[in-house]
Formats: structure tokens, sequence, C-alpha cells
């Protein structure tokens, strides 16, 4: 009966892992970025950094890290206003989608704020 239990674990790692490729076969190659670090290593702050600054250059980007795989993510940009919280923190984290699939990164809070919202808190 053990032998059994183990090869029904086995089997059922198996199929999420299939049905993880399967879902993330329907993701469009144009959308797929290169992976800044091995599979299973935590993201650095920095490495988020560099990601994200390469996709919102229009903003100022700032990335603290909070511990292994957590991340305090603050952007400030024009590009953000007229839009709510939660399409301005979808925004923020497209870019890190992947990473956070895989595991290499835990949690992230986000801080997303137009210059005048930056200006009226004292930032």
């Amino acid at each position: 009966m053990r032998g059994a239990a183990s090869a029904r674990v086995s089997l059922n790692s198996a199929t999420e892992n299939d049905t993880l490729r399967a879902a993330l076969s329907t993701v469009p190659a144009s959308a797929v970025r290169p992976t800044l670090t091995a599979v299973g290593q935590a993201m650095n702050a920095s490495e988020v950094q560099a990601l994200l600054q390469s996709e919102f250059a229009d903003c100022d980007v700032n990335v603290e890290d909070l511990g292994p795989g957590k991340l305090l993510v603050q952007l400030v940009g024009a590009r953000f206003e007229g839009m709510r919280r939660v399409k301005r923190e979808q925004a923020a984290g497209a870019p890190l989608r992947d990473a956070i699939l895989d595991g290499r990164i835990h949690a992230v809070n986000y801080q997303v704020l137009t210059p005048a919202e930056r200006d009226a808190q004292g930032r």
C-alpha cells in the first residue's frame, strides 16, 4: 500500500505540472520574457527593478527587498492618471507574472502613483 500511495502522489504532481505547462503554452510567444534567474531562486530587488525599468521607462521605479521572494514595488508615472488602483496594480504586476507563477517572487506590495499623488504625500 505504501508504494501505491507514493505513485499516486507522483502522478498528482506530474498531472499538476502538465496542467501548468498546458496553461502557460497558451501565452503568445511575444509575451514571453527571458527569465533573469534560474527557476527556483528568488528574484532580488535589483533584478526586479531592472525588469520594471525596462517596462516602465517613463516612470520612477523603486523596488525594496522585504525578505526572500517578498518585495515592495513603487511606481510613479503620469501613465497611471485616470486609472483605478486595481488597474494600476495589474499593470505593475504584468511584467512579474512569470516570476510569481514559478515561485521566484512570493509576495509583492504595490504603490502605484501619479506624480501629483506622490507630491501630495510628500515623497
